[in-house]
């Protein structure tokens, strides 16, 4: 405002108070769980973080608010479900009642899983005829593959990784 009310109010454009978004977004999955982590951003007294099933922020849900934590743990998620999250940080207006919201990070995918679980009996049928190994397992429900590592040393290193889409494969 000019002339005689210009040292009575101040205003500030909205664009100059933007908060920039979060840097460094990373998402960890487990078992029906994303933990989301994030660098601080200068200026944000608290963050939000957001879900959404799919790559679309506006109709993302808002799952965390008023944290001033620089982590989140969304719970309860479906194991198998990409995941989408955004986050931004919040400042408090100088008047005290009003929010102003920072930019969105750009988003970050996790798909939760179910936990993993050795197989049971595991068998090994040596022929030294021919060098082969046979390496038998019970078959765990909802396994869609399995991974054997095998190595000639007793600490693994240099381990070698048979994937085996079956119980009983040959190595």
């Amino acid at each position: 405002l000019l002339g005689q009310f210009g040292d009575l109010f101040q205003i500030e454009s909205p664009a100059a108070s933007l908060l920039p978004a979060p840097q460094a977004v990373t998402v960890i999955p487990s078992d029906q769980v994303l933990t989301v982590t994030w660098e601080t951003v200068e200026g944000a007294e608290f963050y939000e973080v957001w879900l959404n099933t799919t790559d679309s922020q506006a109709s993302s849900v808002q799952i965390e608010s008023n944290t001033n934590d620089t982590s989140s743990v969304a719970t309860g998620l479906n194991n198998g479900q990409e995941y989408f999250v955004w986050v931004r940080g919040i400042t408090q207006a100088k008047s005290g009642s009003k929010k102003s919201a920072g930019a969105f990070s750009e988003p970050v995918s996790g798909t939760p899983f179910a936990p993993l679980y050795p197989p049971g009996e595991v068998e090994f049928d040596l022929e030294p005829d021919d060098g082969t190994l046979t390496v038998t397992w019970d078959a765990i429900d909802g396994a869609s593959r399995y991974e054997v590592y095998y190595s000639t040393t007793a600490d693994f290193s240099g381990a070698l990784l048979f994937n085996a889409p079956n119980p009983t494969d040959l190595i």
